[in-house]
């Protein structure tokens, strides 16, 4: 995972989805509000979803866009993939909850989408 800071308000990060997996390396939140990300066009399926967690290394869970824990919180469509899309309101607050947290390809996670190659997603961080 790359990291590049922009002065004063902007941070970004890269993180890959290695080729024949479905779940990227953890993304440290570091204090600022995940805003957006780019998804490349050759992403295999359309969906990404998240897990979250306290540590790095520790364990992960999904992150889900209820409060019944029963739905998967779905981001894009197909027409976000090949460039930035800004996250939710909802969804920016969901993730700045958490230390970290990690990208999940598939319609769920219960049924996930491994790539046919290394994907690199980026994170666009800044402050609230």
């Amino acid at each position: 995972m790359g990291r590049f800071q922009y002065p004063d308000r902007y941070d970004s990060v890269t993180v890959t989805i290695a080729n024949g997996a479905s779940v990227s390396a953890a993304v440290a939140v570091g204090g600022l509000a995940p805003i957006a990300v780019y998804i490349p066009d050759a992403m295999d399926g359309t969906n990404v979803l998240f897990s979250v967690g306290l540590t790095e290394s520790g364990t992960f869970y999904p992150l889900r866009s209820d409060g019944t824990g029963a739905a998967d919180f779905l981001f894009p469509d197909s027409g976000a993939l090949g460039k930035y899309t800004v996250f939710s309101e909802t969804l920016r607050k969901a993730l700045a909850s958490f230390p970290y947290f990690k990208f999940v390809t598939g319609t769920s996670h219960a049924s996930q989408t491994l790539q046919t190659a290394q994907r690199t997603l980026t994170v666009i961080f800044g402050s609230y």
